[in-house]
C-alpha cells in the first residue's frame, strides 16, 4: 500500500527532521509507514529477548512515551524527538533503503521496479540484541546508540572503509566490494564480547618470581564466556600473560580468544603515591581468524594508605580485520570496605 501511494519507491532509512543535522531528531522508516500500521507491536519480534531497542533519541522523564528501553541503551538527546517506532527489533537494508539524511546527500530512493528477483532480496533483518553493536560515532551526530541506521555490507575498497553514500565521490563508482564473512564475524565478535585490551588495568605487576590467575565469567542472553588470564613475573619487572576465553553459544563450546601480553613499570606505586607503566600485547579472535594489537599506559594513584586507589588508562588498539586504529581509555576506583573486600567501579571504551 505504501509503494502504491509513493510512486513505487521504498522509503529511505531515515532523514533529519530539520534537513541539516541530528539535533532536531530523525524521521525513521518505521515513522514513515506508521499511517499504514495499526499496531506498534508489529515492530517488535516475538523472539527478541530485549523487546526491541528504543529510538536513538528518547525522553527519560516520559520513559520513552511509556515504552521504556533495554538495559545498556542511553539516548543521544534526552527528548522524544524521533519519529520512530518506540521499540524496534528490525533493521533495514541500506541498498534498498539508503541513508539519505538531508537534501544535499547524493543518495536517492529505490524503486521497486528496479529490483530483479524480488523473492531473493532481504528488505529487513533482525536487529542485534547487543547495545554495543549499535553504538557508533559520526561527525554529524557524535556518539550514540544509533537505532535509526540501516545495515550496510558494502565497502569502498577491498576490506577497506564502509560505503555511507554521504559524499558525492562515494556514489556512482563502477564497482564496490562486499564485506567478507571474516570481517563481519570479527565486527560481531568485537562488539558482543569486547576486546580484552579495552578493559581497565592498574599500574601494578605480580611480585618477582610469582604468578597469579585472573578469571571471570561474562554471561549474555545467548552466550557465556569464561576468561582465564594467568600472569607470571620471572625477572622482576616484566609481567607476562598468556590466556584467553572459552565461549559456549548455540550448544557449542570453543576457544574464541587468545591473549598474549607483556607489562612493565616505570614507577612503582607506594602508599599515598602514584605509579605508571606500559602494557602491550595481541588478542587473536579464533572464530573470525583475526588478530588485534594494542598498547596502553596504566596509571594508579593511592590515597589513605591504599584504602582508595584511582586508576586511569590511555592507549591504542589496532583492529586487525577492520584495519582500523582506535584510542582506548579507562577510569576506575578501588575502595577497601573491610580487609579483603573491595568495591570496584570502572568505565572504559574506545573512540
Amino acid at each position: 500500500m505504501y509503494l502504491g501511494d509513493n510512486d513505487d519507491t521504498y522509503p529511505q532509512s531515515y532523514y533529519y527532521k530539520n534537513d541539516q543535522n541530528s539535533s532536531g531528531g530523525y524521521v525513521h522508516w518505521t515513522g514513515t509507514i506508521l499511517p499504514y500500521v495499526k499496531n506498534l507491536n508489529i515492530f517488535i519480534s516475538p523472539g527478541d529477548k530485549i523487546g526491541g531497542f528504543a529510538p536513538t533519541n528518547y525522553s527519560l522523564a516520559s520513559k520513552n512515551k511509556g515504552w521504556g528501553w533495554p538495559s545498556g541503551q542511553t539516548p543521544q538527546y534526552d527528548a522524544d524527538i524521533d519519529v520512530q517506532a518506540p521499540r524496534l527489533s528490525y533493521i533495514g537494508n541500506s541498498l534498498l533503503m539508503p541513508r539519505k539524511r538531508k537534501s544535499a546527500d547524493p543518495m536517492g530512493v529505490t524503486t521497486a521496479t528496479a529490483i530483479e528477483e524480488v523473492g531473493q532480496i532481504i528488505l529487513f533483518g533482525a536487529m542485534t540484541e547487543y547495545a554495543a553493536c549499535i553504538n557508533g560515532s559520526s561527525v554529524a551526530s557524535g556518539q550514540a546508540y544509533k537505532t535509526h541506521r540501516p545495515a550496510n555490507a558494502i565497502l569502498l575498497e577491498d576490506n577497506g572503509a564502509p560505503f555511507h553514500g554521504e559524499a558525492v565521490d562515494q556514489v556512482g563508482r563502477p564497482y564496490y566490494w562486499a564485506i567478507s564473512y571474516q570481517r563481519a564475524m570479527a565486527d560481531i565478535e568485537s562488539c558482543k564480547s569486547g576486546t580484552p585490551a579495552t578493559g581497565l588495568d592498574d599500574a601494578r605487576i605480580v611480585d618477582a618470581k610469582a604468578c597469579q590467575l585472573e578469571t571471570w565469567v561474562k554471561k549474555n542472553p545467548d552466550r557465556t564466556e569464561a576468561w582465564a588470564l594467568p600472569a607470571c613475573n620471572f625477572t622482576g619487572n616484566l609481567e607476562l600473560t598468556l590466556g584467553g576465553a572459552i565461549t559456549r553459544e548455540a550448544g557449542r563450546t570453543q576457544t574464541t580468544d587468545v591473549v598474549m601480553q607483556g607489562k612493565t613499570l616505570f614507577k612503582t606505586m607506594e602508599p599515598n603515591g602514584w605509579g605508571i607503566g606500559l602494557a602491550a600485547g595481541t588478542a587473536r579472535h579464533s572464530l573470525a581468524d583475526t588478530r588485534d594489537w594494542y598498547a596502553y599506559v596504566p596509571t594508579s594513584f593511592s590515597f589513605r594508605d591504599d584504602a582508595v586507589v584511582v586508576l586511569t588508562n590511555i592507549g591504542w588498539l589496532r583492529e586487525g580485520e577492520a584495519r582500523r586504529d582506535r584510542l582506548t581509555w579507562g577510569l576506575g576506583t578501588e575502595i577497601r570496605l573491610v580487609e579483603g573486600t573491595w568495591r570496584i567501579a570502572e568505565t572504559f571504551g574506545y573512540n
